[in-house]
């Protein structure tokens, strides 16, 4: 067995042990369609690799043609994966055109003996012919969830394509060091199959990253933010305030904060059922976050209470801000529940002036006015006393 043939089976071992790892992937819901298409690549490419490595024992028509064109459908497997992991056009029938032109081509060489450089150039040219264009894909579909991260993930793609149009384009040219069988024992095959051999690493360990990426950043949103209304959770609202803590003492800039209640929150779950007070957690989170500014941030603290933060806004902002988004939740309407239901929010409100004092004591008073709104008939937006009054 030469050197080329032993790196042939090593591939197939690679691809096989892919293969079975996408689907265990796809087992536990991970990417669960894209690793399924990914784990038949894988699947197909051991296939390819061990039908050229029996050519010996195999017609050239099952050899030649049926390897290097399961090849094909392996990259196209692998392309179509990528637009589905990044929720892309699959662009199916330009796929079909691809792999027809392909197959024709490998056709055309086989018929009557081998001609290597037409089957290596049908074949070279066509995988990156995809991988071009799942390089493009990734690099574009993946720059919003992954910002400059989407050039890491896109960069192994591109030497991938660059590698085969390279073979592709120098085939005619060096016939002897690349146009031949890659059974053969000669020093330029061993390193064909090397260079598969690492390429089939690099693309499966690319894709296995976008995986791991996505869901390390889905792990970190979900830290930071409550499942039921897609707003920041406590500690999502801490981060915010520690860094707005930072900018005032840093440029002396202030802002405000309102704490917002539900009223009578528990008598909705206790007539209509958990499902409507979750139903209206979400319609009143939906009707204050659209009262906002870009910059400002709402959270749900937990409950029935959520938080907002105003950077820069002064007294007369923050006081406009709070009756709006009492005038907003008093509007909206639940007719899936009640289509006479109101509801209706009390809100504390405070402003940061005081350099010296800290957000724990900022939120204290802003509970103490809270806890004033709600006492007094709720409804309404009660001023959190001035710092001295708290401290007392």
């Amino acid at each position: 067995m030469t050197n080329s043939q032993t790196l042939l089976a090593v591939i197939v071992l690679q691809q096989a042990f892919f293969g079975l790892l996408w689907f265990g992937m796809a087992g536990l819901k991970m990417a669960r369609l894209p690793a399924l298409h990914w784990g038949a690549a894988a699947l197909v490419f051991a296939l390819s690799m061990g039908l050229v490595l029996m050519r010996d024992q195999l017609t050239l028509w099952i050899s030649v043609f049926g390897g290097n064109l399961g090849m094909l459908v392996g990259f196209v497997l692998v392309r179509r994966g990528i637009s589905l992991f990044i929720a892309s056009p699959v662009h199916d029938p330009e796929q079909v055109v691809v792999l027809l032109l392909a197959a024709g081509a490998i056709a055309y060489g086989v018929r009557g003996g081998v001609d290597f450089v037409i089957v290596v150039m049908a074949v070279s040219l066509s995988i990156a012919w995809s991988m071009g264009r799942a390089t493009a894909q990734t690099a574009t579909g993946l720059r919003r969830e992954f910002g400059h991260a989407a050039w890491g993930c896109a960069v192994p793609l591109a030497a991938l394509t660059v590698a085969w149009a390279a073979r592709g384009a120098f085939a005619p040219f060096l016939p002897h060091q690349i146009a031949q069988s890659v059974t053969t024992a000669q020093a330029a095959n061993t390193a064909i199959v090397m260079v598969s051999l690492l390429i089939g690493l690099v693309l499966n360990a690319t894709l296995v990253a976008l995986v791991l990426v996505r869901l390390v950043r889905r792990l970190q949103h979900a830290s930071h933010h409550d499942m039921l209304t897609g707003l920041l959770n406590r500690r999502g609202m801490s981060a915010r305030l520690a860094t707005e803590e930072g900018r005032r003492a840093r440029f002396g800039t202030g802002f405000a904060l309102l704490s917002v209640d539900i009223d009578h929150f528990k008598r909705i779950n206790d007539c209509y059922g958990h499902t409507a007070g979750d139903e209206v957690l979400v319609g009143v989170a939906t009707a204050m976050a659209a009262e906002l500014r870009g910059v400002d941030t709402i959270a749900r603290m937990g409950g029935e209470e959520f938080c907002v933060l105003l950077p820069g806004a002064d007294a007369a902002g923050a006081d406009q801000t709070a009756y709006r988004l009492m005038q907003a939740v008093a509007l909206k309407v639940y007719p899936d529940i009640d289509p006479g239901l109101q509801v209706t929010v009390s809100v504390g409100v405070a402003t940061a002036d005081d350099l010296q004092e800290s957000v724990s004591a900022l939120q204290r008073r802003l509970d103490t006015a809270l806890y004033e709104a709600k006492a007094s008939g709720r409804n309404r937006a009660v001023w959190a006393p001035p710092t001295q009054t708290a401290d007392l």
